[in-house]
């Protein structure tokens, strides 16, 4: 059909969807109204404006528009606007009813009008391509942009905010910005809400500030204000902050202080220009704060972050919520401890991931897709000793692709013999494995150092291991060269484990001309650079930071600084919950947003435990306490899904007579440390929670029983040294005077004196009542040094009058009375009290009656602050 022939309607709508966006729209007039009420309430903000490029094209615009009326048709009454689902319009004849557009059939020239219709259609998709292939590969800015918002239920602000790739500087005079936003979006109308004030962050280059991008990206709902708050020092100002000042500004906008953020804003908006679905915003800065820093600020480019050097940077994908990682975070319900079971249970979900997403397995060398996948996991693969590229490659190999590996890679396992924190035992069973290999063939030394460990059967993500670990053993059995301290590349420009093992001492000697505090924050990047060496080889140490600042700066990790060390028993797998869990203070959450924001590795030194401890993986405990913290919606429920995390760890009640079991298991086991550790590492190590308690008889009580809170009082410390006298003379040396050392210092109690041996004589000068005087004194000083602190039995004599001293001594006995009478005294009102039978305790003077009760409730002898031998109130 001949373009003249075409009807003026179809002429039209093919050029409607360009025109749409290029006119003026025309809003009712109860729109307009709406419109102008808001303009008014919005200072500052001028009403919308088209951009000027439109007029050439509404110019050219004008031959169609005189087509049409030549056809003697206007163009309004040729298309009728009809608004469709999804904001669609549907476009009509205006004088055709609606049911006969629905129900009549096409002709077969209005079939070839269609298909012509399409054409258009086809190439603006295809221009939108290309334009969005070209600018992703355009770097671009990313600023994160916060406004002031009120929840209208609970009264409460709200973290609104986005983070957007297009800002940009208008001009300097004034300084002014823009970037643009979709409608409808909540952060706009918070904007809109807030007079035009508002607040741009600029997060830095490193994983920080992709962190901060990744949680604004995540809409504005829930869900996302509470990850934001639990990850981010976000500040939400009032106008009543009275006493912080400083946190007040005049967009009232929630604040990032998280040092990953180099710079804000304080702006205005000055105009709004709405284009298609968006609406470009131009404001002025009011306010600047930058950091003194050289950092540079965070790229955007082909749908990932990167550094302006070049380095790619990956968020954290493991603090997701359970969500966001594609049914796979089943694995923090695991036990504290995963296991095989637990270990196998991983690899089927993490396979049917890799099946259901096409991105994952089409591509099988590319690089980015095996740590799109690894950052996409709640826990890292290699932690539990999964082989990635192994993985995909079967996967690929069940869906009827090919492998995609290397030839001589297909050989390897999916699951690797070791991962995690390697035990002693584990390393020489890689020693024994490499010293057979290398016995076979010599040129296993020039494989890549990673290609080498797999075919040892070692995890990149197994724990504190070191080239040297394995080439020092080699070099005994004469299967490996001998060490030579070379700098830089080899010829070949492989990373074999000679040349690791160069890099390894370079690293040692760099990071022990540091201080301690310095080469914690180094980064192993920076180090290598420092050293002559590569980035890229830094991974190889990574998992070995700890191992190595412990022999670089050995002071800050032995003993008495560090208790616990090596393998670690049942005893003190729990002792390291116990101090982990309270060291982040799981009750308070600003100081326990400050405690897991730190290296666990340095919070275990910190807490008297060498990180490089086996028996126990750290790492997925620190890891699961993050889950519980994210996945919580409210942090008062957080204490609790730790306590339901520890159950299986701890008793929260015990019975008298198992305390005293488990007291007895305790000394017999721990001599030497139970008479150093805290109450509550006693109690940990018992297997009891620091917050247990004993169940006593109570006659007070409604079913006779009451629970007594071991953390309180001296129950437990008396039951210690009631077990510690008992085990006396039955350890060794060493732990015979740990323990009179400790009875001495704390209850001043000498258990290295011998009973006293009473041999009754007859004698004619004495009466019966003497002689039974003597044997109930001897008896008392034997059943002292015998059985303290069990009950001494009373003797009584005849009283003795005391005469009154001063008014404030008026309640002492005076120097030189007989300690083993029955002596009264008289109160400053005259009256006459007994004073009963008294005895020595090195040198304090107790009766036996306070002997008794302090024994049953738990009150210890302790020598008076002045140090006169008094009793302790």
């Amino acid at each position: 059909m001949a373009l003249s022939h075409r009807p003026p309607s179809h002429f039209f709508a093919a050029f409607y969807r360009w025109n749409i966006h290029t006119q003026r729209r025309r809003p009712c007039v109860i729109a307009s109204q709406c419109a102008l009420n808001i303009t008014r309430s919005r200072d500052g903000i001028c009403t919308p404006r088209d951009y000027h490029a439109t007029r050439p094209l509404r110019q050219q615009d004008q031959p169609e528009r005189k087509v049409q009326a030549e056809n003697g048709t206007a163009p309004n009454e040729l298309v009728q606007g009809i608004s469709g689902r999804g904001g669609q319009r549907i476009l009509r004849p205006a004088d055709a009813p609606q049911e006969e557009a629905a129900t009549k059939q096409p002709s077969t020239d209005e079939h070839e009008t269609q298909h012509e219709l399409l054409d258009p259609e086809l190439e603006t998709e295809k221009l939108k391509t290309s334009v969005r292939s070209l600018m992703r590969n355009v770097p671009s800015s990313v600023a994160v942009v916060t406004a002031t918002c009120i929840d209208p239920d609970s009264k409460q602000r709200l973290p609104v905010g986005v983070a957007v790739s297009s800002l940009s500087t208008v001009t300097l005079d004034p300084p002014t910005i823009s970037f643009n936003l979709k409608e409808p979006s909540k952060t706009l109308d918070a904007i809109r809400a807030a007079d035009g004030r508002f607040r741009v962050h600029f997060p830095a280059a490193d994983g920080g500030g992709a962190k901060a991008v990744e949680l604004f990206c995540r809409g504005n709902h829930a869900d996302a204000y509470d990850l934001r708050t639990k990850q981010l020092k976000i500040v939400l100002p009032k106008s009543s902050y009275k006493n912080y000042p400083s946190t007040t500004t005049p967009s009232l906008a929630p604040q990032l202080w998280d040092d990953f953020i180099l710079g804000a804003m304080e702006c205005t908006v000055t105009h709004e220009l709405p284009v298609a679905d968006h609406v470009i915003l131009v404001a002025k800065i009011n306010t600047m704060e930058n950091k003194k820093t050289n950092s540079l600020t965070i790229l955007y480019v082909d749908g990932g972050y990167r550094h302006p050097k070049g380095d790619t940077i990956y968020t954290a994908g493991r603090t997701r919520p359970l969500s966001d990682n594609e049914g796979v975070s089943s694995v923090w319900d695991f036990p504290l401890f995963p296991g095989i079971k637990e270990r196998q249970h991983y690899l089927e979900q993490i396979k049917t991931m890799v099946k259901g997403n096409p991105a994952y397995h089409d591509t099988p060398s590319n690089k980015e897709s095996y740590r799109q996948v690894d950052a996409n996991l709640p826990w890292g693969a290699s932690n539990l000793g999964i082989n990635l590229r192994a993985l995909i490659a079967e996967c690929r190999k069940e869906l009827g692709l090919s492998d995609g590996l290397k030839p001589g890679a297909d050989s390897l396992p999916i699951l690797s013999d070791f991962y995690g924190p390697l035990t002693p035992s584990m390393i020489n069973q890689i020693v024994d494995r490499a010293k057979k290999l290398v016995a076979m063939d010599t040129m296993f030394l020039s494989q890549h150092y990673a290609v080498f460990m797999a075919q040892l059967g070692v995890s990149p993500g197994a724990r504190d291991i070191l080239p040297s670990d394995i080439m020092q053993p080699l070099r005994e059995e004469g299967l490996a060269p001998p060490f030579e301290p070379r700098r830089g590349f080899t010829e070949r420009g492989t990373l074999d484990i000679t040349k690791a093992e160069q890099i390894e001492y370079h690293l040692r000697e760099h990071l022990r001309r540091m201080t301690y505090d310095a080469a914690l924050k180094l980064p192993f990047e920076s180090a290598m650079e420092a050293i002559g060496e590569k980035k890229i080889t830094a991974i190889i140490f990574k998992k070995a930071r700890s191992r190595l600042l412990s022999q670089t700066h050995p002071a800050l990790f032995a003993a008495p600084e560090i208790d616990i060390a090596g393998e670690v028993t049942q005893e003190e797998i729990r002792l390291v919950i116990c101090r982990l869990i309270n060291r982040l203070h799981v009750h308070s959450q600003n100081d326990f947003r400050k405690q897991i924001s730190m290296d666990w590795c340095e919070t275990l030194r910190r807490l008297g435990v060498n990180p490089t401890i086996t028996g126990m993986s750290v790492e997925f405990l620190w890891g699961k306490v993050k889950h519980l913290y994210l996945s919580t919606r409210k942090f008062r429920e957080f204490p609790r899904a730790i306590d339901k995390m520890l159950e299986p760890w701890f008793v929260w009640n015990v019975s008298w007579d198992d305390l005293e079991e488990r007291v007895k298991q305790l000394i017999v086991k721990n001599t030497l440390r139970a008479t150093r550790w805290s109450p509550k590492d006693r109690l940990a190590a018992m297997g009891l929670h620091w917050e247990a308690t004993v169940t006593l008889p109570s006659e007070d009580a409604l079913d006779g029983k009451v629970k007594q809170p071991l953390s309180q009082g001296h129950i437990l410390e008396t039951l210690v040294a009631k077990e510690l006298k008992k085990h006396y003379g039955k350890g060794t040396e060493e732990e015979n005077e740990c323990i009179a050392s400790y009875l001495k210092e704390t209850y001043h109690f000498d258990v290295t004196l011998k009973p006293t041996v009473y041999i009754p004589g007859a004698s004619p000068s004495k009466s019966s009542s003497d002689e039974m005087r003597e044997a109930m004194m001897a008896s008392l000083s034997v059943r002292q040094e015998q059985a303290w602190p069990e009950p001494i039995q009373q003797s009584y004599t005849q009283p003795q009058t005391v005469v009154p001293r001063k008014r404030e001594e008026s309640w002492k006995v005076q120097p030189g009375t007989d300690a083993s009478q029955r002596s009264t005294i008289t109160s400053k009102r005259g009256r006459r009290h007994v004073v009963r039978s008294a005895y020595s305790v090195s040198g304090e003077s107790v009766d036996p009656e306070t002997l008794r009760t302090r024994y049953l409730f738990g009150r210890p002898f302790r020598k008076s602050r002045r140090g006169d031998g008094e009793r302790e109130g």
